[in-house]
């Protein structure tokens, strides 16, 4: 197979592929595989009718399940073979639950399973997202109905355009000043290169993007895609927690405004960082979609 670094020219082909693909997970988008693409050295192939993803650093390289129409056996011996070339135990990374069904009816007792539970997606109803409803959700509409009160006529929601981008590129280099401190600093910094990207090319990339003003000032701001028919996917998110409320607020809106059409939300994973985690599970999350790496026994 002839892999290349991942790069807009991919862009239109590899949506064909992936939106075809009804497995719910963030790795399922072309816009985060672009975004973090330089990061992990990604890279892509179109062989056979079937998309292949290759990740990771020389000697470190894994795959995704291979997505399309074509032969999946014969896709996974392409990748055995192109593993073989480069020296590496061949791997498939986010494999999920339906995922493996498929490998299990095709190739069965091929694989060993190990779950990847720092990548876990979060996915929520989006209905709940959106209202909050009953005492799961008691605490988290208390800060929206704060902020709702004490930011009345002060607040509204924008989609972001042309006219307001830059802007939005200002909060967030205000946002990275305050937030790039301790021992988050490297995986703050690591996220600007990826947003740098996502902002340079936003409006080839066309994802979802809204904000919050307050008192006229970008005051938080969340970007999101269309995974399939039915669910949605959030990438970004940044609020001035300033103002109480503001990732409340945000998160509610950007849902109500977009995505009250999907089904479900995925809010992406927690990379095992104990804060984000409890985070995402205040959310109430309908389920966690499992990853595995399955390796070959």
């Amino acid at each position: 197979m002839e892999f290349e670094l991942i790069s807009l020219k991919h862009q239109i082909e590899a949506q064909k592929y992936l939106c075809a693909t009804p497995y719910w997970l963030s790795e399922a988008s072309f816009t985060s595989l672009f975004l973090w693409g330089e990061v992990y050295q990604t890279e892509v192939a179109f062989q056979d009718n079937l998309l292949f993803v290759r990740t990771g650093h020389p000697g470190e390289q894994a795959y995704l399940f291979p997505v399309g129409h074509g032969d999946l056996k014969h896709g996974l011996e392409l990748i055995r073979a192109d593993a073989k070339s480069l020296g590496i135990e061949p791997k498939l990374i986010a494999v999920t639950d339906h995922m493996r069904e498929r490998l299990e009816s095709i190739v069965p007792n091929t694989f060993h399973y190990t779950p990847m539970r720092d990548n876990f997606d979060y996915i929520y109803d989006s209905q709940e997202l959106a209202t909050l409803p009953g005492k799961k959700f008691h605490q988290k509409r208390n800060h929206l109905n704060r902020f709702m009160k004490e930011y009345e006529g002060r607040f509204c929601y924008e989609p972001i355009t042309e006219e307001n981008l830059n802007e939005v590129i200002a909060f967030q280099q205000k946002w990275l000043e305050q937030n790039s401190v301790g021992d988050k600093a490297e995986g703050v910094l690591r996220e600007a290169e990826v947003l740098k990207r996502l902002f340079d090319h936003y409006f080839v990339l066309k994802p979802i993007g809204g904000l919050i003003r307050i008192d006229g000032q970008v005051a938080a701001y969340s970007v999101g895609t269309r995974l399939c028919q039915y669910t949605a996917l959030v990438q970004m998110e940044k609020g001035d927690i300033n103002y109480h409320g503001i990732y409340q607020a945000m998160n509610q809106q950007f849902v109500l405004h977009n995505f009250m059409d999907a089904l479900y939300i995925n809010r992406e994973d927690d990379t095992g960082a104990e804060g984000l985690r409890r985070a995402k599970l205040s959310y109430q999350p309908k389920f966690l979609l499992r990853k595995y790496v399955a390796q070959w026994k």
